[in-house]
C-alpha cells in the first residue's frame, strides 16, 4: 500500500503492508508495517464508517476532501500502549489523526480531523 505523503512526523516512508489477525486473542486490531525500514510498525484499530468514535459527517467530508469514496475506504486508528495506574496497560488511540485507506487502489492518507471533538490518546 502506498501513502503519498506518509504518515505523520515520517513523510519519507510511503510503502506499508498491513498485517490482519496477527494475534488471534484480539479483535479489530492489525499491523501496519513499513516495507522500507522494518523497524518502524504501528498497531492499528480497525473502525467502520458508522463508528462511536468519530462522527460520520468528519468522515465523510474527509473522504470527499481527499478524493476517496466512503464505500470502499478502511478507516484505521493508530492504536499506543500505556501504562496506567498499579501497571495495567491501557490502548490509547489517535481520534484526531485517522488513516484512511482506499482498499480498491490501495493508497493511504492519515487526515488530521479539524475540529477539538478529537485526542491523540482517546483511551479505549
Amino acid at each position: 500500500m502506498t501513502l503519498p505523503f506518509g504518515l505523520i512526523g515520517i513523510p519519507e516512508l510511503k510503502f506499508y503492508y498491513i498485517i490482519e489477525n496477527f494475534n488471534s486473542t484480539i479483535d479489530n486490531f492489525s499491523l501496519l508495517q513499513s516495507t522500507e525500514r522494518e523497524a518502524v510498525t504501528f498497531l492499528l484499530y480497525h473502525q467502520e464508517v458508522n463508528n462511536s468514535l468519530i462522527n460520520k459527517i468528519d468522515i465523510i467530508t474527509t473522504c470527499m476532501l481527499i478524493g476517496m469514496k466512503k464505500e470502499e475506504v478502511d478507516l484505521f486508528l493508530i492504536a499506543s500502549l500505556k501504562k496506567g495506574v498499579e501497571g495495567k496497560t491501557n490502548i490509547a488511540l489517535n481520534t484526531k489523526a485517522p488513516l484512511f485507506i482506499d482498499r480498491n487502489n490501495n493508497i493511504g492518507m492519515q487526515y488530521v480531523l479539524q475540529n477539538n471533538l478529537y485526542s491523540t490518546q482517546h483511551l479505549l
